[in-house]
């Protein structure tokens, strides 16, 4: 598994994961919708918010790129189970695209879900910048 997850291997990854957001981002001007293809653009505004991890994974990797392997290893440790965790976290809080969330509805339910976010990748961010910077540190 060591192998696959090289420092290049994750940030050509990552980068790719980008392309995904633009592409699901500006589906009809990319030309993978028509205008008038409404349910085309919601399925890409929801794989919009599964892959918005892919900016944050792209800047820690490009962050750990020029440190020691070992720092990025131990960044990996918890990225490789923590990324696919928020992306389906946020499938199931998305309510699987029906936009119900966890039941709630409206402008409270978006509120809501709007928190969890904040929350779930707050706690991604301060995560990978302790192990990074710890790890850092200990290998100086």
């Amino acid at each position: 598994m060591k192998k696959i997850l090289t420092k290049k291997n994750v940030l050509i990854f990552s980068s790719l994961g980008i392309l995904l957001l633009i592409v699901s981002m500006y589906p009809t001007k990319v030309g993978v919708c028509a205008d008038y293809s409404y349910d085309c653009k919601k399925n890409f505004d929801f794989l919009q918010d599964i892959v918005s991890i892919f900016p944050i994974l792209f800047l820690f990797s490009f962050t750990t790129y020029k440190m020691k392997d070992e720092v990025f290893h131990h960044w990996m440790k918890f990225a490789v189970w923590a990324t696919p965790a928020i992306m389906i976290l946020t499938f199931l809080i998305l309510g699987g695209g029906s936009n119900n969330g966890f039941g709630m509805a409206g402008a409270i339910g978006g509120a809501f879900d709007a928190l969890l976010f904040i929350i779930l990748y707050s706690i991604f961010c301060g995560v990978s910048i302790w192990r990074i910077v710890s790890k850092h540190r200990h290998t100086k």
